[in-house]
């Protein structure tokens, strides 16, 4: 079996190898060592005791390869090899993107309608006599006797695929622990276009009585009379999906939960607040006017 020599050694002939006699080798106890002035190291020889010649490292005459030693003395790369390992990363990261595409639009509801890929957000007026209109007017006027002027449904990929990634590391973290929550939350009708094409932002919250986050309530009238007085008389009940896990009370300008919690609660629970994004979907506005 041929001897493994780095491509970066200088070659030299078996001639010009030194070979220890005998008693030398008794004495230092090695045997088969090639010494020279820049070191040693192990060869083979065959039962004749003759030098055996690497095959893999020298042609028939004896001539190293100068051609593959400049390349790996230089640590050059071959160009076009280097471009075929960028377009295999690039091809690898493009078909991850396919895949987390793949799995986020298996989640995404039936009731939503078709969507083209170049369109960010979309809102969608509901038929009066649907099945997802009827239950909006049902959780709303449970609590809060206001016409409704209309429902729609907040058709948004990008935060959709967010609120889902959140949801699965809520389930993942919390197990039976994580809920999601109907949750209403009451603005001015201006901020709907706004809140579907960037969801509710947190920080923006004025009102910080139980948490500076973005406040929910189960009940639509509560959320209608803590709604911001800025809002007017032309008002949407946004119903959002939100996630709750560990909560504890919550108190004036609290900044975010105490460690291992995620929501704070007030008043007996008819408030929720929520610190980080991604955590609570905008899912049907209800337009009414108080």
């Amino acid at each position: 079996m041929a001897a493994s020599v780095p491509s970066f050694w200088n070659w030299r002939s078996p001639s010009s190898c030194e070979f220890l006699s005998s008693s030398e080798e008794e004495e230092c106890g090695e045997s088969d060592y090639c010494y020279d002035e820049d070191g040693y190291g192990e060869e083979e020889y065959d039962e004749e005791g003759e030098f055996v010649e690497e095959e893999e490292k020298y042609d028939e005459e004896g001539e190293f390869d100068e051609e593959e030693e400049e390349c790996d003395e230089e640590g050059e790369f071959d160009e076009e090899e280097e471009e075929c390992d960028e377009d295999e990363y690039f091809d690898e990261q493009e078909e991850e993107s396919y895949l987390v595409s793949d799995v986020l639009d298996c989640h995404k509801p039936s009731t939503w309608r078709y969507m083209p890929p170049d369109r960010e957000v979309d809102l969608v007026q509901l038929p009066a006599n649907s099945p997802e209109y009827l239950k909006v007017k049902s959780k709303v006027q449970s609590t809060l006797q206001v016409h409704i002027d209309r429902v729609v449904r907040i058709q948004n990929p990008y935060i959709w695929d967010c609120y889902m990634l959140m949801k699965g590391e809520y389930e993942a973290r919390l197990g039976s622990a994580c809920k999601e929550m109907e949750l209403f939350h009451a603005t001015a009708q201006s901020n709907i276009p706004s809140v579907a094409q960037n969801n509710l932002d947190w920080r923006c919250t004025k009102r910080t009585k139980f948490g500076g986050g973005v406040s929910f309530s189960p009940l639509a009238n509560y959320a209608n009379k803590y709604c911001n007085v800025e809002a007017g008389t032309e008002r949407a009940l946004i119903l959002a999906r939100v996630l709750v896990g560990k909560s504890h009370e919550g108190r004036y300008g609290l900044k975010i939960p105490a460690e291992g919690y995620d929501t704070t609660t007030g008043n007996r629970k008819r408030v929720y607040v929520k610190y980080r994004d991604n955590e609570f979907y905008p899912e049907y506005v209800a337009y009414y006017r108080q």
